[in-house]
């Protein structure tokens, strides 16, 4: 889970951020892509960068392996 971004949470902003992500056939994320913002730079950043520490596990119904794109919201909301 992303780290909620201090200058966001003061200003008492919230969104989702869709990310355009590349993961390698071995799980890890090649590459990451802001889509669409989520209306704050910092929330945008703090989502790309959490998505690029995250492993995916390889979808084992595929017999090739291979590199695949995949579109995740990441949503944030003050609680």
């Amino acid at each position: 889970r992303p780290a909620y971004p201090s200058s966001a949470r003061r200003l008492g902003v919230q969104g989702t951020t869709l990310l355009n992500v590349l993961v390698d056939d071995d799980g890890r994320v090649a590459n990451v892509v802001v889509a669409q913002s989520a209306g704050h730079t910092d929330l945008d950043q703090a989502a790309a960068d959490a998505a690029r520490r995250w492993r995916f596990e390889p979808d084992r119904r595929v017999a090739e392996k291979g590199a695949m794109r995949v579109q995740l919201p990441v949503e944030f909301r003050l609680r």
